[in-house]
């Protein structure tokens, strides 16, 4: 048990393993292995971290953290780990935490923090610093707020890397509206470098988010070819009750998309049953969205 094997890091304070926290903070929120690994590392896989017996990434152990809303600063204070050595990946997710808790304030604060961290490199400084910038833009609701070099940094510095982890297609997913349908590709196709398969099925799904959100962008702009070819991508994957939306997405832009080249009542049919269908589940907002892409969008013009 934890509380056996817990070490004095200072007068009163008590430090312990990741796995021991991991058990601690799991117990503390009522929680079973299965709930508090969430799909992001297998239970089974999970169960072995508490024990000790196997390590957990940055990555997940963060994802983990942010998905239950354990405050990230504190878990890495009465661990075992060098802070130095979880320095970026920390401050990638404690900017995340402070972003989905729409807590501005806390990252205007981060920014200064950063400055001052010896545990980054002046590169890492500026990608937290330009991540914040983005981040505070969409909590503004003004994409404006974010400078032209900020975007182009992010773009060359973050999203045209190979490493496509689970933060940086989450960051991606929400900034995609910063960028234009050419950037939009380069970053696109920098992902599908690798085969969905090489991906978790967290991952899989963002990327499927991803693909929906540029096939938008392209039927609007008229690259229909494009558009075509992100569906084939998605039209791979096996429909599951986790990917349904997207699914469901895709198979809109399938058959707007093959209007659009042949004008025949078939397509329409079925563009009629899918927005339809979406009203009779309740979801008269993104039926409602359907309807009116389609109307605005059902012909290259």
């Amino acid at each position: 048990m934890w509380r056996k094997n817990c070490r004095k890091r200072h007068k009163g304070e008590l430090q312990m393993e990741i796995g021991e926290a991991l058990y601690y903070y799991r117990k503390k929120l009522g929680l079973t292995m299965e709930e508090m690994s969430v799909g992001i590392v297998t239970p089974s896989f999970y169960s072995k971290v508490e024990k000790g017996i196997h390590r957990i990434s940055a990555e997940d152990l963060f994802h983990i953290l942010n998905t239950h809303g354990i405050d990230i600063t504190k878990f890495v204070r009465s661990v075992n780990i060098s802070t130095d050595s979880l320095g970026f990946d920390r401050a990638q997710h404690q900017i995340l935490q402070y972003y989905t808790r729409y807590q501005s304030q806390n990252l205007i604060q981060l920014k200064s923090q950063f400055q001052g961290d010896s545990s980054l490199n002046q590169l890492e400084k500026d990608l937290l610093t330009a991540i914040v910038d983005v981040y505070l833009a969409d909590l503004n609701d003004d994409i404006s707020m974010v400078a032209e070099n900020t975007k182009h940094f992010l773009q060359d510095k973050l999203f045209n890397a190979e490493n496509w982890d689970s933060y940086k297609l989450s960051l991606y997913t929400n900034i995609m509206d910063l960028y234009d349908l050419e950037a939009n590709r380069q970053m696109i196709f920098s992902i599908l470098r690798k085969n969905l398969d090489a991906y978790t099925s967290k991952q899989r799904m963002m990327i499927l988010a991803i693909l929906n959100n540029f096939i938008y962008t392209c039927i609007r702009e008229n690259e229909d070819e494009l558009a075509r070819y992100c569906l084939t991508i998605i039209n791979k994957e096996v429909t599951l009750y986790e990917n349904l939306p997207e699914k469901i997405h895709a198979l809109f832009y399938q058959e707007l998309l093959a209007y659009r080249a042949t004008p025949h009542s078939l397509h329409v049919d079925k563009i009629e049953r899918i927005i339809d269908s979406l009203s009779l589940y309740g979801l008269e907002e993104t039926s409602h969205q359907f309807r009116k892409f389609y109307e605005e969008n059902k012909s290259c013009e």
